[in-house]
């Protein structure tokens, strides 16, 4: 009787350490799905960001040729 109630305490244990293997699992794996999104989410930040800047600067040397266009029309012309 004695040995039967030590092996379902043996079982029981057994049982017990696998279910914490895999929540421990199930944590882990959450943990690095949760670290992918946030990867991604990250990628797509600075990708904008890095897009807007360059369109600022594309902006900026195209109001400057705009302007070095102007002063070229005026010197063409005679002018200053």
């Amino acid at each position: 009787m004695e040995q039967q109630e030590s092996s379902r305490q043996l079982i029981r244990t057994l049982i017990s350490n696998q279910n914490r293997k895999m929540v421990i699992n199930l944590s882990a794996l959450k943990s690095k799905q949760e670290r992918l999104e946030n990867g991604a989410k990250n990628f797509f930040a600075i990708a904008l960001l890095i897009s807007i800047f360059f369109g600022l600067v594309l902006m900026a040397f195209y109001k400057h040729a705009e302007q070095m266009d102007r002063q070229a029309v005026v010197a063409i012309k005679g002018g200053v």
